[in-house]
């Protein structure tokens, strides 16, 4: 769902995980500008501690400041690509027609990596990086928490992408999966 506080973290880590162990290859990206995954698994460092420990981000992936494989950290959970506050402003930094597939060739490529699974975890803002993690996936999990309210947001979010699905240019293809109940 689009509104924090659904455990769309927490369900990505927990599943991530889960697949790590039962022996396949994962790789996760936190797309999220609050960088609230990186933080959860224990892998978050201050801006300039990832300079000076040579630390690459999402961002630095995305802006072509370096290669994905230089942005991949080996946790021990799974494989991570980590978020970046820079991401704040995503129109602001991306602002080209096909920026918005960034993260889906970015995903391509990881694909060669022989990776089984690739998760995104964004947060809950409505912006460029959400379409974005639409455009790139393949299948879609929807989060969503009880209420009559909550239940509304993932139907909301499943409309959303069906319109993009839809829409003149076809830029989202994947297929809504499933739902994830939490508490």
């Amino acid at each position: 769902t689009s509104k924090g506080g659904a455990a769309k973290t927490t369900n990505t880590v927990e599943t991530a995980a889960a697949l790590k162990i039962l022996g396949k290859k994962v790789l996760v990206i936190d797309i999220d500008q609050t960088t609230g995954l990186t933080k959860y698994v224990g892998a978050y460092y201050e801006p300039e501690e990832r300079q000076n420990l040579g630390i690459k981000t999402i961002y630095d992936v995305l802006t072509g400041d370096c290669s994905v494989d230089d942005a991949i950290l080996d946790v021990e959970c799974f494989d991570l690509i980590s978020g970046d506050e820079r991401l704040a402003n995503p129109q602001v930094t991306f602002n080209k027609e096909d920026d918005q597939y960034l993260l889906k060739d970015i995903c391509e490529m990881l694909e060669e990596n022989g990776y089984d699974y690739i998760f995104i975890d964004h947060g809950p803002q409505k912006d460029l990086l959400q379409k974005m993690s639409y455009i790139a996936s393949d299948y879609f999990f929807i989060t969503t928490l009880m209420a009559e309210n909550d239940r509304q947001q993932a139907k909301n979010a499943v409309a959303e992408i069906s319109q993009l699905q839809k829409s003149r240019n076809k830029s989202v293809t994947g297929d809504v999966y499933g739902f994830i109940v939490s508490r």
